[in-house]
């Protein structure tokens, strides 16, 4: 009987830990639900990648899954977002933060990771071309990690690990931020945005993150 109480203990304190590690995913999906999806931008020129790599055109994803999330942006070799040939992937949390007016409100990423992943033998080539980031072997379909290794114009990324404050809002059921792109937004309090970027509108996606 003292065995099954002291079995019963465990089990009462590592329940509770379990629901105290869950309670800001629970809180945040219950307070934001219609946030909680993948969402996809629309197609634009690649930028610096389009510098380094030859690359053309890119797409971006976001995630939300509670306090979970995923950024991803998806380089294409052709205009128009067609021949998808690299992802660049960033994974961290998010906080929902105080309204700023009734249908906008801040929002605090913070940016534990972020890997290159070859989708093909033509974002292998393309990499390994330029030994993006200071990698010299790509690996199909395996993403290369680059924690500590981004922010130098060799890498062209967010410095990673690295906090970031930012704004969102819905237009119906549209989602706009006030700062997006890959290199990122606002680092400090300060400069957060205080603006919605009205031309970069994101929509509910069907690809899986």
């Amino acid at each position: 009987m003292k065995l099954n109480k002291n079995l019963y203990k465990v089990a009462a304190v590592a329940g509770l830990a379990l629901l105290a590690g869950c309670g800001k995913d629970i809180g945040q999906t219950l307070d934001e639900p219609r946030l909680m999806n993948v969402w996809e931008g629309k197609c634009a020129d690649s930028t610096v990648l389009k510098v380094v790599t030859g690359l053309k055109s890119s797409k971006q994803f976001f995630k939300f899954a509670g306090a979970s999330y995923k950024e991803v942006h998806t380089f294409y070799a052709e205009d128009n977002c067609v021949g998808e040939a690299i992802d660049v992937t960033y994974d961290g949390d998010v906080t929902l933060k105080d309204k700023v007016s009734d249908n906008s409100r801040k929002v605090d990423f913070r940016f534990d990771h972020v890997g290159v992943t070859a989708l093909n033998a033509k974002g292998k080539g393309l990499l390994e071309g330029v030994k993006f980031c200071g990698v010299g072997v790509y690996e199909v379909g395996k993403p290369a990690g680059l924690d500590g290794k981004t922010g130098a114009v060799t890498c062209p990324l967010r410095t990673v690990p690295t906090g970031e404050f930012n704004l969102y809002q819905f237009d119906g059921e549209t989602l706009f931020l006030g700062k997006s792109g890959l290199r990122g937004g606002a680092t400090k309090e300060t400069d957060r945005p205080t603006s919605i970027e009205r031309g970069q509108p994101f929509v509910k996606s069907a690809r899986s993150l």
